[in-house]
């Protein structure tokens, strides 16, 4: 910029080198232009290199000790990067945040689930066990229980027999079709029933032998057939 010194320096040469004179005036013009350019760019960036360590002073990011060493406009630059570093770190760690959120919500959904799995195996299993003490207690009349003995149903199993087959046939041995459910145990086809005997149609024993065999070879006892029975309606 133009001041005393370039003033006088501009002077002596003017004298000095008078066939010069416009070439010089010319330089001097040129590079006042330049510094009167340098000056208004300096005013011009430096709200931006202010409003930009403010930025930085607002977020507790640090500014480079040796930043003033450096022209104006490549502070700026230099600023610009600090930050736009900065938000590219914010940002990763939003999305690890987000992340590990995500994690914590799905394995706080799946601990729920098994959570919610357990009490609903506890509450089936508390049913159940409620059911057997009941069909347990059923009183069973001496003509069933004498049948059932007679093909070899356990003490124990007998109330599982006979329930089963009370609500199967109501114990009619003419229960159903022959062709389809028929007998004490609704056997499908009816014929079925051959196999412990020849009057399976209308043999109640012949029937209850068959049933003997068939729940103990499909369930391993009538008491696991009547849990199949409770959970699917069907022997």
């Amino acid at each position: 910029m133009f001041n005393k010194d370039n003033i006088n320096k501009f002077y002596k040469q003017f004298n000095k080198h008078k066939p010069f004179n416009y070439t010089l005036i010319g330089i001097l013009l040129i590079f006042g232009s330049i510094q009167v350019q340098r000056f208004v760019q300096e005013i011009r960036l430096e709200p931006v290199k202010i409003s930009l360590v403010n930025t930085l002073n607002s977020n507790s990011i640090s500014i480079p000790n040796d930043l003033e060493s450096y022209p104006l406009d490549q502070q700026i630059l230099m600023l610009e990067e600090i930050i736009k570093a900065r938000n590219d770190i914010d940002t990763i760690h939003t999305l690890i945040a987000r992340e590990e959120a995500y994690k914590k919500s799905k394995e706080f959904k799946r601990q729920e689930s098994i959570k919610r799995e357990k009490e609903r195996l506890k509450r089936e299993k508390a049913e159940l066990e409620a059911d057997i003490k009941r069909v347990q207690s059923l009183i069973i009349d001496f003509k069933h229980k004498d049948m059932m003995n007679r093909v070899g149903i356990p003490q124990n199993e007998q109330p599982f027999a006979y329930y089963i087959i009370l609500r199967e046939s109501a114990w009619k041995t003419n229960a159903g079709s022959i062709n389809a459910g028929y007998g004490l145990c609704q056997s499908s086809p009816g014929k079925k029933m051959s196999s412990s005997g020849s009057d399976w149609k209308t043999n109640p024993i012949t029937q209850l032998k068959w049933c003997n065999g068939y729940a103990l070879n499909k369930y391993g006892s009538w008491k696991e057939a009547y849990v199949f029975w409770r959970n699917n309606l069907s022997f």
